[in-house]
């Protein structure tokens, strides 16, 4: 993996944790903040502590988020944690107490605090386990776990000071802000945003953050700029994460060709569940849908169950346990979940509208194909070597 794949794979290069890697990619700062600047316009954090790129979206998706987290009070403690982070010195410590005693006093207006709540324990030791994963906090005597049977235990954590780079700073003010449609529509005095750099830099950050890129008609400024960029934009990004770009009447993707030089998450990845989608992709692909003009289709809810039936009763034999004794309900949702998250799918009051991404997927299994004798998914490659921002991985 290149320096700009490692950083828009991780949250931060702490030099602590990993002292090679961050000199590694030191040397190519000056290429990574010519690019993050021009055209996902993005800030590039250089200390003597650590490396950030600051990754803000085009717009909020519903796979964005802390994957570790699964209710909202999560968020809210994490709030509170790095506000109280902010006022301790680096290598301070700190009882999990003071940190709860602090928690209940903040949320008061907002969250009635019961920790006799098993719910909200599982609440907390999620948002410690997140934030000594990332680095936030050091964990010194105690087990965060042990918070399940009650708040009894004690656990002793160190501030390790990397919470004052944790936040995105905006350069306005967001305090009014009560909806991500707030936060999108802010921006500087006098400043089309559907032109120059506000244009170019929704392109670029959709394209290297999102499964997708859609638009509703060739009008749209962004498609406008992406079909006429489409040479330099696919040369540019090819060049700096080694993907390829695929552009269509009405949609867009960045493509991981091998394994060696791709990032983050992909689809399809080795799971069942992956296989699943693509097979009810490939089912979808033999109705022959009559599509919109944006080139999406509107299926009922019995529609696409139906079509995650057909798919169970014609190769669950190949799947694995947990996914072929599965209900057709829980089926449905997980597969609809799992769309969702790629940005395939999405429930509509209406029904489920399925995405161009729906018909650039196919799976199938060969005819001759027996489930017992299936050979073993093959492991991903691993990702070895460290090359400069815009060198090929080996």
């Amino acid at each position: 993996m290149n320096s700009l794949q490692i950083l828009m794979e991780r949250v931060w290069v702490d030099k602590k944790q990993d002292r090679d890697l961050y000199y590694k990619i030191r040397q190519d700062v000056p290429d990574l903040r010519r690019f993050a600047a021009e055209y996902p316009g993005w800030r590039l954090i250089v200390n003597e502590r650590l490396v950030r790129l600051e990754k803000i979206p085009a717009h909020a998706e519903t796979f964005m988020g802390i994957q570790d987290f699964s209710d909202v009070k999560d968020y809210m403690m994490l709030c509170v944690l790095l506000l109280f982070l902010e006022e301790r010195e680096e290598g301070e410590a700190f009882l999990l107490s003071e940190l709860t005693d602090r928690i209940e006093v903040q949320l008061k207006p907002w969250l009635k605090v019961d920790w006799t709540s098993f719910t909200l324990r599982r609440c907390l030791i999620r948002m410690m386990q997140y934030a000594e994963k990332t680095g936030l906090v050091i964990l010194h005597e105690g087990n965060i776990d042990a918070v399940s049977a009650g708040t009894g235990a004690e656990v002793l954590y160190e501030n390790t000071g990397l919470s004052r780079y944790f936040a995105v700073s905006y350069p306005y003010d967001t305090s009014k802000c009560h909806t991500v449609s707030d936060f999108e529509a802010l921006s500087n005095d006098n400043v089309d945003m559907d032109k120059g750099f506000m244009r170019t830099n929704r392109v670029y950050r959709q394209l290297m953050l999102c499964p997708a890129m859609y638009w509703k008609d060739g009008d749209d400024p962004d498609a406008m700029y992406l079909k006429q960029q489409r040479k330099w934009v696919g040369k540019y990004l090819n060049e700096a994460l080694g993907a390829r770009l695929d552009v269509h009447r009405n949609a867009a993707f960045l493509v991981n060709e091998e394994d060696m030089t791709s990032y983050g998450e992909e689809f399809p990845d080795t799971s069942t569940l992956s296989d699943v989608v693509l097979l009810v992709c490939g089912l979808f692909r033999k109705e022959n849908m009559v599509l919109q003009a944006d080139e999406t289709a509107l299926v009922s809810e019995e529609e696409f169950d139906r079509m995650v039936t057909l798919a169970k009763k014609k190769f669950s034999a190949a799947w694995s346990k947990a996914y072929r004794e599965m209900d057709g309900e829980s089926l449905s949702e997980a597969v609809l979940w799992e769309m969702e998250g790629w940005m395939m799918a999405e429930k509509e009051q209406d029904g489920i509208r399925l995405y161009q991404a729906v018909w650039k997927f196919n799976g199938t299994y060969p005819e001759n194909f027996n489930p017992e004798e299936r050979p073993e998914k093959p492991k991903k490659k691993k990702k070895e070597k460290q090359a400069s921002l815009f060198e090929e991985a080996e």
